[in-house]
């Protein structure tokens, strides 16, 4: 082997938890390669033939080298209770009493859970959040009942704002983050969720709120005198 050529180590990406080397190529720029699970045998044995092929000057496949099959990563549902196990010791004050983003993050989880459950993260494209968003956008909430039998009366609920299905798909996209920054969702597959976005207004059949409107004049002179100087 000529003394000038530098064979690169193996280092762990985290987002995915894969081994990952990188190559320079002729032409000067880099590729990154995956090897698979991080101080696995596999990747070990993966490494040894990317830079086989590499010193040899052959192109480096990439068949084995892509991320772990289907079932190396958790379901969703194991996701959900991972990230509220670690929200409700991070989101606390200093009683130790947890907060209410804690709540927030448990109202969001319900619709993808039902939508999503047993899906496995490494398998979660932007079609599944639309799929979960939509969930949001047709669901009702504060519906009436029938005061002798206690049942739900039915088309008297109110559906949830533009607003709302957006903070909480964020929430969505808060716990699938924290999945690949702690090896539970692919780094490639985060990179496709990411790319998800909210709705505009007017769009999606989501329920609009009334604009905000400026207090009266005559509301604020009332109580300008009974304000401290």
């Amino acid at each position: 082997m000529p003394a000038n050529i530098r064979v690169p180590s193996p280092v762990l990406h985290r987002p995915s938890g894969q081994s990952c080397v990188t190559l320079r190529q002729p032409n000067g720029t880099r590729r990154q390669v995956y090897l698979g699970k991080h101080g696995s045998p596999e990747a070990a044995k993966r490494y040894r033939e990317v830079i086989a092929q590499h010193l040899a000057g052959q192109a480096v496949t990439t068949e084995k080298a892509k991320a772990p099959p289907s079932g190396a990563f958790p379901t969703c549902a194991r996701l959900v209770a991972d990230f509220l196990l670690d929200a409700r010791q991070h989101y606390r004050n200093a009683a130790g009493v947890v907060s209410r983003t804690v709540v927030n993050f448990e109202l969001a989880a319900v619709p993808f859970l039902h939508v999503l459950r047993d899906r496995a993260t490494d398998t979660l494209t932007c079609a599944d959040l639309v799929a979960v968003r939509a969930y949001w956008v047709e669901a009702e909430y504060g519906h009436e009942r029938d005061k002798e039998t206690g049942a739900i009366v039915p088309g008297t609920g109110r559906r949830h704002s533009r607003r709302y299905v957006n903070d909480t798909m964020h929430r969505v996209l808060w716990m699938l983050r924290w999945g690949a920054q702690n090896s539970r969702v692919p780094g490639d597959v985060w990179g496709g969720l990411s790319a998800f976005r909210g709705l505009g207004i007017g769009r999606g059949g989501a329920r609009e709120t009334a604009p905000v409107e400026a207090v009266p004049r005559a509301v604020v002179d009332a109580i300008l005198p009974h304000l401290p100087g």
